[in-house]
């Protein structure tokens, strides 16, 4: 796969001009509804000559949107998010499709199976389908129970992303458009990394100019928030950083697949293997000398993997460095035991990781000392403090558990749907501002997994585990398979997904992202890339 290809430099720059369409706009509300629509209808023409379009501008939306309200639409006091006019959009357009699809089959004979079009050949999994039931008795049995209308539609809206599986599986059905989707989330995840680390730059080193309409934007439009630490250091957190976390483990992948397996000189310089041959059963041949496009590659991934590294940990999330961990533990169990890589090449793989780590806190120390500020803080101390949980957000989540056990516990089975409430003391400085005795009543809650039992019961909590069991079980296949057809890029691709869904599931314990569209977005993209890998049996060279 060419790393930097056409869909990778025209997505980079178009995402870096949709940033700064985005930062004008909040400056200007006027601009911001001309481009809302204009964007709207970029999108709705490109995706009626071809809906795989409009899908990679959602995925793009998607990936760097955080909340999706890089634009919006005021309308009647509520603002309508540029990801929900995407979502009607597409769906519409993909109805669209669907409808005009029946009328030519109808028009025709229905014995010539040429007649019946892709949009209606592909099988929903049932477990999708049980998931959207209990989607719909969370929303009915939230109306039941008298719960606010309001917090029903705000707390299922998420949701309806779940929607999108339909196109989705209908449209992506080629390696080529899988590798079409890792370009866009390549370049995604450098706009990501750009972004965190200027906003970082300007903060810590308090230019006036820039810093106050920065914040102004990156608040209003659910980009993220930058809360000052200690000294010159701020927290950087965006939302839309769980990419950096689900691509640090991807781009790590594929680094370690460029350089065990293209980045070393073998000892006979005049052996050129096939790279269709990069097979669990032919390592010694795997290995070729290097040229200048396999140098760039290599060099591409493990910067990548380095600066979405430094994006996590100037992100001060603790759930993220949970997620990170508890990843990178899960990836050499998978390199041993499927890999059957060997103790020294593991070592050697620890040694580098550890080495990046020391470099990548270097690295920020320099980048927010430079030029010098008054205020420098110890980074190891602040980390440090960080990593313990008697904070306001860590006491304040403690102090939720109990009060949302119980309220688990009410209705454990079938839950007490969409809406529902808890009330707890909060120590969060921004509620404290209105309540001062920190007593706080919300229907959104840290801890992801007692959230969805609330909502839509252990039922439905089972049914979404076992959907992403389903993709965990079908990779691990695809992982442990010997078909010597599997390039090991594909392999690492796949090691890589999945790692990255193990970081995003622990990441859920203490930060709602499965309820989110940006942790549905990825549960659905992993249901298209296990598709895709089931229905490309053969592998050609990526």
């Amino acid at each position: 796969m060419n790393l930097f290809n056409k869909t990778f430099k025209t997505t980079l720059l178009f995402i870096i001009f949709l940033e700064l369409l985005s930062f004008c706009a909040y400056a200007y509300p006027t601009f911001n509804k001309t481009a809302f629509l204009i964007i709207l209808l970029v999108t709705l023409i490109l995706s009626l000559i071809k809906l795989e379009y409009g899908l990679y501008i959602v995925l793009a939306e998607l990936f760097i949107g955080s909340k999706g309200y890089l634009f919006y639409f005021e309308l009647g006091g509520t603002s309508v998010s540029i990801r929900i006019g995407l979502f009607l959009i597409l769906m519409s357009v993909w109805l669209f499709n669907i409808f005009r699809s029946r009328l030519k089959i109808n028009s025709k004979t229905i014995n010539n199976p040429k007649n019946i079009t892709t949009l209606q050949n592909h099988k929903i999994p049932t477990t999708y389908w049980l998931l959207f039931l209990a989607i719909i008795w969370g929303i009915l049995y939230g109306l039941l129970r008298g719960n606010s209308f309001n917090n029903i539609f705000f707390d299922a809206n998420a949701w309806l992303y779940f929607a999108y599986i339909f196109p989705f599986l209908s449209v992506f059905k080629t390696k080529e458009q899988l590798y079409n989707i890792i370009s866009i989330f390549s370049a995604s995840l450098i706009d990501i990394i750009l972004k965190s680390l200027f906003s970082l730059w300007i903060f810590s080193h308090q230019i006036i100019g820039i810093s106050y309409d920065l914040y102004r934007w990156l608040r209003m439009s659910g980009v993220g928030e930058v809360t000052p630490v200690a000294g010159n250091f701020y927290r950087v957190f965006f939302q839309s950083q769980i990419y950096a976390l689900i691509g640090f483990f991807i781009v790590l992948c594929l680094a370690i697949d460029y350089y065990w397996y293209y980045g070393q000189q073998t000892k006979n310089t005049n052996v050129i293997p096939n790279e269709a041959k990069r097979s669990e059963g032919s390592r010694e041949q795997r290995i070729k000398p290097r040229d200048s496009s396999l140098t760039l590659g290599m060099t591409f991934t493990f910067l990548l993997s380095f600066f979405s590294f430094l994006t996590i940990t100037i992100s001060f999330s603790r759930s993220f460095w949970l997620g990170l961990l508890g990843g990178l533990a899960l990836m050499f169990v998978a390199l041993k035991l499927i890999f059957r890589e060997t103790w020294a090449r593991l070592l050697k793989l620890f040694g580098i990781l550890i080495l990046a780590a020391i470099l990548n806190f270097g690295f920020l120390y320099l980048f927010i000392s430079f030029p010098p500020t008054a205020g420098d803080v110890s980074l190891a101390s602040l980390i440090g403090d960080r990593a313990s949980p008697g904070d306001a957000a860590g006491s304040s989540r403690k102090n939720l558990l109990v009060p949302l056990l119980l309220a688990d516990a009410l209705h454990p089975i079938i839950g007490s749907g969409f809406g529902t409430t808890v009330t707890y003391k909060t120590l969060d400085p921004r509620i404290l501002a209105s309540s001062p005795n920190g007593i706080y009543t919300t229907y959104a809650f840290e801890w992801g997994y007692l959230d969805i039992w609330l909502k839509i019961g252990l039922a439905g909590l089972l049914i979404y585990l076992y959907l992403i069991w389903q993709i965990v079980k079908k990779g691990i296949a695809r992982l442990m398979t010997n078909d010597v057809r599997l390039t090991t890029y594909d392999k690492y691709l796949t090691l890589g997904l999945l790692l990255g869904l193990i970081a995003l599931l622990i990441t859920n314990i203490f930060t709602p992202y499965l309820n989110h569209p940006l942790g549905i977005g990825y549960i659905i993209l992993l249901s298209v890339a296990i598709n895709i890998f089931q229905e490309n049996k053969i592998h050609t060279n990526p």
